[in-house]
């Protein structure tokens, strides 16, 4: 009988498959570190920037300026006028609108608005209205409509007497639209005296008459009088 010798395995074979083994691990790892760094989102870090709690990411980053200022330019419009455009200067005065009550004291007041400006703060909500600042005999504090550029949540009010906007960019345009007429002319009927009512001026009931500081008085009842201012 012929014995064979075993011969020994190949232990230079065997170590240089278990060096590559090693390799091709830790190349797999790195890879998995690497791309699991890389597609992990980025999170985004909001700075308060004193402009209002209510921004969120959109009312910061949406268009304001480092400073938090906004220039906008107020154009104040006369509705009636169907042929162009007709600025002309009334009283505007700004609110904050978030203030518990926003008539307080006013942020802003301008009397140039056929080309004025005021800076605001950028991502600040506002409440404004205008003021009849002549009376009977000139512009009216109604709001009819509102537009313009660079501004959010710009709306008027169900009542036509005031109007809020936010500043979203580093200039903007706000055109009010209202009325400028002239002396308004009326006649005052008594429904209980059922009669027209005559005025100090003219003493007489047949005609339309001023309502600028003018008293009506009762052809029948001297003691009822209305004074318009």
């Amino acid at each position: 009988m012929k014995l064979r010798k075993i011969m020994p395995q190949n232990k230079k074979g065997a170590g240089a498959l278990l060096v590559i083994f090693l390799i091709v691990l830790v190349v797999g790892v790195l890879l998995a570190l690497y791309f699991g760094i890389a597609n992990k989102p980025i999170e985004e870090k909001i700075v308060d920037s004193g402009l209002g709690s209510d921004l969120g990411v959109s009312g910061i980053l949406s268009g304001c300026p480092d400073n938090g200022q906004t220039s906008v330019v107020v154009d104040v419009q006369n509705n009636q006028n169907s042929t162009g455009v007709e600025t002309f200067d009334t009283t505007l005065e700004l609110y904050d609108a978030t203030a518990t009550d926003p008539n307080t004291a006013p942020l802003e007041t301008l009397t140039d608005t056929s080309a004025g400006a005021a800076t605001l703060s950028c991502g600040q909500k506002y409440y404004g209205k205008i003021l009849s600042t002549s009376g009977a005999s000139g512009d009216s504090g109604i709001i009819l409509a509102v537009s313009g550029s660079g501004l959010s949540d710009l709306k008027a009010s169900d009542d036509m007497t005031s109007f809020t906007f936010t500043p979203n960019r580093e200039s903007a345009k706000l055109v009010v639209k209202s009325q400028q007429h002239a002396t308004q002319r009326v006649r005052v009927f008594n429904l209980i005296g059922d009669a027209f009512m005559d005025d100090n001026q003219d003493e007489t009931a047949t005609n339309y008459d001023s309502t600028d500081g003018v008293v009506f008085e009762d052809t029948t009842v001297e003691s009822v009088s209305i004074r318009t201012l």
